[in-house]
């Protein structure tokens, strides 16, 4: 993933957040098991939908980008929403805690840096 210029590979993450997690008393686990939990339905989404994807891609020449957009508007009618008044990253907030969580998954990265990437457009 790249956000302003920043690299975090998120299919990197699952291989060192066990130490992570562990590293993290258990009372302050949360917010480090919601990001990572996070990570895996995403990853479980890509792995599940991207063959499908693929296969659209081929068949009707449209984009990848194309054909998740038109996914999201789906899905986002089907739940009542406006798809061109609703912003779909409404709940992702870029502040400093939340990129001191995210940081700790990335060491190669500071705070700063993941506040940065994540910041709302």
């Amino acid at each position: 993933m790249e956000r302003n210029g920043y690299a975090f590979d998120i299919y990197t993450l699952p291989n060192g957040a066990a130490a992570v997690l562990c590293s993290i008393p258990t009372e302050k686990r949360e917010p480090y098991l919601a990001y990572f939990y996070g990570v895996l339905v995403h990853f479980a989404l890509d792995a599940t939908c991207h063959g499908y994807i693929d296969e659209k891609m081929m068949r009707s020449g449209i984009s990848h980008a194309e054909i998740e957009a038109e996914w999201d508007r789906k899905l986002m009618v089907m739940d009542g929403y406006n798809p061109i008044a609703h912003r779909l990253t409404d709940h992702i907030h870029s502040t400093k805690e939340n990129a001191g969580v995210i940081q700790t998954f990335f060491p190669a990265v500071d705070a700063e840096q993941v506040k940065k990437a994540t910041k709302e457009r």
